[in-house]
């Protein structure tokens, strides 16, 4: 079919009004914050985890395991400019270009791993980077963020 030159745009009605959609949107989100307030007591009724307390609220009364800690870490760090880059780096260099892609990203990893690992055993008190800080050299640290 040749081109005449003029762009043809199909206007698609929308299904709902924008009205119906602010109500779906509003009451699904009631919904959600409503199951959210019942599981919440339904857990502190059943398994008396207080979510009151920074202890739990922040690591989870430090019940997590290493298998789910490894994930998160994991999840965080592979996100979608580390794919992409890995997909390029291995349609342009092969099959070791993905290989060298992640080694280099590793060692950040390990590092911060090492460094999770040691700030836990000398302050086992402390959940943020924060509070090591604040630790580390007292309230009389020159910047206000850590105070």
């Amino acid at each position: 079919m040749a081109s005449t030159g003029e762009d043809v745009f199909f206007e698609v009605p929308p299904p709902l009004s924008q009205a119906v959609g602010y109500v779906v949107v509003v009451v699904i989100g009631l919904v959600f914050a409503i199951g959210m307030i019942f599981i919440t007591k339904l857990l502190k009724k059943t398994v008396n985890e207080d979510n009151t307390k920074t202890e739990m609220f922040i690591t989870a009364n430090r019940s997590v395991g290493t298998g789910l800690t490894a994930s998160a870490v994991i999840s965080s760090w592979l996100w979608s400019t580390a794919i992409l880059g890995s997909s390029l780096v291995g349609y342009s260099y092969g099959v070791s270009g993905p290989f060298w892609f992640a080694a280099g990203c590793s060692q950040m990893i390990v590092f911060f791993s090492l460094l999770g690992v040691v700030c836990k055993m000398r302050i086992p008190e402390a959940h943020t980077l924060l509070e090591i800080v604040r630790i580390r050299y007292g309230m009389s640290y020159p910047h206000p963020l850590y105070k």
